[in-house]
């Protein structure tokens, strides 16, 4: 499933995961990757090539 966000006016959880996790992150997109119950599992920030997003999606998909 995915979910967008508006990044102008983030649900506060959201800006809280991205604060805590991607501090860093400074260019859009912003993409942050988590479990069902929300839990972060993986960040980008910036353009991604077809296959850096292949990459980010088989990483996440190898978490158990």
């Amino acid at each position: 499933m995915a979910v967008a966000i508006d990044c102008d006016q983030p649900d506060p959880e959201v800006r809280k995961l991205g604060a805590l996790h991607m501090p860093w992150a400074r260019s859009l997109p912003f993409v942050l990757y988590t479990d069902a119950d929300g839990q972060f599992l993986h960040g980008t920030a910036g353009s991604r090539s077809v296959p850096g997003l292949l990459e980010d999606l088989e990483r996440i998909a190898a978490v158990p």
